[in-house]
């Protein structure tokens, strides 16, 4: 009858309008007509009766609602600021209504005229009017999709049921704003109507949340979803179950191209969020299917071999764009995995040819040919945090002085550790030198090692590229650690001390694969235990080695081998050697060698012409004046010997001037002459007075020769005569010591 005056509130009009004109750019921008006929509206007595059974608007909420799914389309946005503006709007300003139906114009402007009050009128117009025009307007718009879109929109039949205009509202108006205050009703004073006002608790029955998704109108119709925020829709009902509004191609024809975009869906990231089944999802048949699709897992592997220090690494390479330098990459990072340093890699082929680094992988290896990694430097921290981390790691304690051996190691390339170290304490010392470039020599005397400590230590020492020097006297090393010592090649190690270790007579065949293994120098070996029962065994291999190494320095002092042990090593030594010590290798007990000085003859003739020794050490070997002459026999053929020592040998003053005698007569150029004896014996020595004056001329004819460079001369004792030759011959660079 006219009484709502819901409709007379500023602005209805205009925001309904705005809608409208919202799906029309909409319409007009997918390509479907606009030109549409309007039903002419009629007055509607179900709307008055629906109104007295309830208070809530029945424009906004339907009792009765039908399980549906709504059409989409284009005026509808995913932004909450259109649905606030459609579903928060109020009716239009009442105008009286027509008793006969009023055709309406086909033109937009017509029907936008025909809503504009009359100033005519002089009753209010039923809200019917305006809500019947809406919905036949929507009714339009869905038929028109539906259709081609070169084919007229024909014009819609009218609906008088308001039940059915409330439903198609309530399913197509959403909110959301997100929040949950209470919407404000108009109160009682303003519209005088105590029908129209609502209470809370019926208001409260409108808020449910309803899903909504953001669609993509410019795309291709097979894109997948995009889910939006769940809003609190303040006007849907909480009864409304959740459903999806379907996507706009649902509502397209099939006709339409297909974008040549290749998208799959994704599943709905809840139960809440699944697609009605009652609406088949079109796949244009012209796309291909990810079936068909080349994945990387369908595409052929190549597999490359690649042998770094001696390990050899598979590494796939899945892609065929991967050049030369991610393969050295790779192979640098599965070592470091597996041995705790990292190389910085050369990729050669076997037969020596270099890889660019730029090439790809695919370009320069053919088949299962192997890759060498030719290893340039190491990644290393300093070996002080190493210690540090590795102690942490392995939940051992830290020691201060350790740290500051290392920290010094660093600048001198020298670690010397002369402190007893357990297995547990060595264990994170020796993994943090493990590929140390810096390192040359490493001392670990007197630490007290034994054969499982060393077992550490031995598999790292390949990986010091550099070590020259190594030093292991003096520990608790048995035959096993010179065995494991034996096997690993030593490329760079030089010099080699095992002295004071309880090595054994079984030594010999691990000695002859020492010597093999690595360019060994200088070897010391003394008080190792070792005796004539040394050489029963393996003596023919230990002689080939020993000739073919480069061996220059040879220590077997304090090692019982008597004169029949010293005779056999002397025909096995080379003629290259620089140094020998034979000291105290025959007891002291024992009678005087007197074929000694004879094997040492034949071993010097070897050289050419003389053999290569500067330094000879004959000292306990229990020499006499007696058996000294056959000795001094090798002198002659000693062109560089500049050292001699024959210290703690029953030898008197009538000795010394026959070796005296030798070094004028054969211009030996010694440098260093000792003849040093116990005090207990030193009386022995000038027991004959008488050739006290022949020892000062001999002296000083030596000291006067043109060869001789004698710069250090220890005796038993000091005599005052011998003392003012030796001033004499030195002057100012005298001096004198006991």
């Amino acid at each position: 009858e006219g009484k709502c005056e819901d409709y007379q509130l500023h602005g209805v009009m205009e925001r309904l309008e705005a809608a409208l004109a919202r799906t029309e750019r909409e319409y007009v921008r997918l390509g479907l007509t606009v030109d549409t006929s309007y039903p002419v509206d009629t007055d509607s007595g179900l709307l008055e009766e629906e109104e007295e059974e309830s208070e809530i608007d029945k424009t906004l909420r339907s009792s009765s609602r039908q399980v549906s799914v709504p059409e989409f389309t284009s005026t509808q946005r995913t932004t909450g600021q259109a649905r606030r503006e459609v579903s928060r709007s109020p009716p239009p300003v009442p105008r009286r209504r027509s008793k006969s139906p009023s055709p309406v114009s086909v033109s937009r402007r017509a029907y936008s005229h025909s809503r504009s009050p009359s100033p005519s009128t002089s009753r209010p117009i039923s809200p019917v009017a305006a809500t019947q025009v809406y919905k036949n307007a929507m009714d339009g718009i869905r038929s028109s999709s539906t259709r081609s879109v070169l084919q007229p929109v024909t014009q819609v039949a009218r609906r008088n049921t308001v039940g059915q205009v409330e439903e198609e509202m309530d399913d197509w108006l959403e909110d959301d704003l997100g929040s949950e205050k209470k919407r404000k009703r108009p109160s009682e004073e303003t519209f005088g109507d105590t029908k129209k006002v609502k209470s809370s608790s019926s208001r409260r029955e409108n808020l449910s949340p309803t899903p909504a998704f953001s669609i993509d109108l410019t795309s291709s119709p097979t894109l997948r979803q995009v889910p939006a925020k769940v809003s609190t829709n303040k006007i849907s009902k909480a009864k409304k179950g959740n459903q999806y509004q379907p996507k706009i191609y649902q509502s397209l024809p099939p006709t339409r191209p297909a974008s040549p975009s290749f998208l799959f869906n994704p599943p709905p990231s809840s139960p809440s969020q699944s697609v009605t089944p009652n609406i088949p999802l079109p796949r244009p048949s012209t796309l291909p299917t990810p079936s068909t699709l080349p994945t990387l897992s369908t595409l052929p592997t190549t597999r490359v071999r690649v042998s770094v220090v001696g390990e050899m690494f598979l590494i796939p390479v899945p892609h065929p764009d991967h050049t030369v330098r991610w393969l050295a990459g790779e192979a640098s990072a599965r070592y470091y995995r597996q041995f705790g340093s990292e190389p910085a890699l050369r990729l050669t082929t076997s037969d020596g040819a270099g890889l660019d680094p730029g090439d790809l992988v695919t370009h320069v290896v053919q088949g299962t040919e192997p890759l060498t990694g030719v290893v340039t430097s190491w990644n290393c921290k300093p070996a002080e945090e190493r210690y540090r981390d590795t102690c942490k790691d392995m939940a051992r304690p830290c020691f201060r002085n350790i740290c500051d051996r290392l920290s010094l190691m660093a600048t001198t390339n020298i670690l010397s550790i002369n402190i007893p170290l357990k297995k547990q304490h060595a264990e994170p010392i020796f993994h943090c030198l493990k590929s140390n470039t810096g390192l040359r020599e490493l001392h670990l005397s007197r630490c007290k090692l034994t054969d499982p400590t060393l077992a550490l230590l031995v598999p790292l020492l390949p990986t010091l590229s550099y070590l020259s020097t190594l030093d292991l006297s003096q520990n608790l090393l048995s035959l096993h650690s010179l065995q494991v010592l034996s096997t690993h090649q030593l490329s760079s190690l030089s010099h080699l001390s095992l002295s004071s270790n309880p090595l054994g007579d079984l030594s010999l065949p691990a000695l002859t694969s020492l010597l093999s293994t690595g360019p060994i120098t200088s070897l010391q070996l003394s008080r190792c235990l070792f005796t004539r029962s040394l050489f029963q065994s393996g003596r023919p291999d230990f002689a080939v080695a020993i000739k073919q190494s480069k061996l220059k320095v040879l220590d077997f002092s304090h090692n019982e081998f008597g004169e029949i042990g010293l005779e056999i090593l002397l025909k096995c030594l080379p003629s290259t050697l620089t140094s020998l010590d034979l000291t105290a290798c025959i007891s002291s007990t024992s009678t005087s060698p007197q074929n000694l000085g004879n094997h040492l003859s034949s071993y010097c003739r070897e050289g050419n012409p003389d053999c290569d020794l500067t330094s000879l050490s004959l000292s306990c070997l229990s020499l006499t004046d007696s058996t000294l002459p056959s000795l001094l026999s090798c002198l002659p053929h000693c062109g560089r010997l500049s050292s001699l020592s024959l210290s703690h040998n029953p030898i008197t003053a009538s000795g010394m001037v026959t070796l005296l005698s030798t070094l004028v007569d054969h211009s030996v150029p010694l440098t260093r002459l000792e003849c040093a004896q116990l005090k207990t014996t030193s009386h022995n020595f000038w027991a004959d007075k008488t050739v006290m004056a022949e020892v000062e001329d001999r002296l000083e004819s030596l000291l006067a020769s043109n060869c001789s460079r004698l710069e250090l001369l220890i005796l038993p004792d000091q005599v005052v005569s011998l003392k003012k030759v030796w001033d004499k011959a030195w002057g100012s660079r005298s001096s004198h010591s006991r």
